[in-house]
């Protein structure tokens, strides 16, 4: 947690469960940005070794319970997330699948608590942009709100894990050019096919990736406070952010 954030966590943890005639495994499904949301119509599936599986969905207050036998070895319990996996206070959120899991083994007690914590589907626009050279499709590093440099090729990686992890999941890239630029129309949707290209090199079905080129429109850095800048390295600086590939989600709607 692309916190791709992204960064998605990777959590694993071990419970030990009872050898009554079956074993009760629940918990509630939170959001991630506000503990006190819930999130309803999560899939809560528990993956056993030998590949069956057997799944629930969370309620209108966020909770789950699956119920299993005793005989059952051990398994991962994990979430899946749907176009209708909504907070449950009608925000209109959407979410994130998680990579976080429980491993499940059978021990002597007879109820697991497991609760999970999904993040809203916001999650690309969290990432930096990536930032490209004038009048290129090359990439330039990007500073985050931490002054750190990012790289394009960790933003797109971030991205290639978010949807894998959300194979439902559709994307749109979109391209800009600063108002300098030549044919700043084409431009920037040369800007958004390279990245998508870069995504499909990583498995990533086209279908799953829509472009599309805005020129110089949507400015992140307006003229005027360019000009305001002192010098021409600040002033190239402040161009350079309007050079820019971003990401949002269109829909939860893809199917292989």
């Amino acid at each position: 947690m692309i916190r791709l954030f992204l960064p998605i966590l990777i959590l694993s943890s071990v419970f030990c469960v009872g050898q009554s005639d079956s074993v009760e495994i629940k918990g509630r499904i939170f959001s991630a940005d506000n503990q006190n949301v819930f999130v309803q119509s999560a899939e809560i599936v528990l993956k056993y070794n030998n590949g069956k599986a057997i799944s629930c969905f969370s309620n209108q207050e966020g909770k789950y319970s699956i119920k299993i036998k005793k005989d059952s070895v051990y398994g991962e319990l994990s979430v899946k997330v749907y176009p209708n996996t909504k907070s449950t206070i009608k925000d209109g959120k959407s979410y994130l699948a998680k990579k976080s899991k429980y491993t499940i083994y059978l021990s002597n007690k007879d109820t697991l608590v497991a609760d999970f914590f999904l993040s809203p589907a916001i999650i690309c626009r969290s990432l930096p942009s990536i930032e490209f050279k004038l009048n290129s499709t090359e990439t330039v590093f990007t500073e985050n709100f931490q002054q750190d440099s990012i790289s394009a090729d960790y933003v797109i990686e971030e991205i290639k894990q978010t949807m894998m992890e959300n194979p439902s999941m559709i994307i749109e890239i979109e391209g800009y050019c600063d108002i300098r630029e030549n044919n700043s129309l084409k431009l920037s949707e040369d800007r958004a096919l390279f990245i998508k290209n870069e995504l499909i090199k990583k498995n990533i079905a086209e279908k799953r990736i829509k472009i599309k080129g805005y020129g110089s429109l949507h400015l992140l850095v307006t003229n005027n406070i360019i000009a305001k800048a002192k010098t021409k390295k600040e002033k190239e600086a402040l161009h350079q952010l309007n050079r820019r590939a971003s990401f949002r989600i269109l829909s939860w709607d893809y199917k292989e």
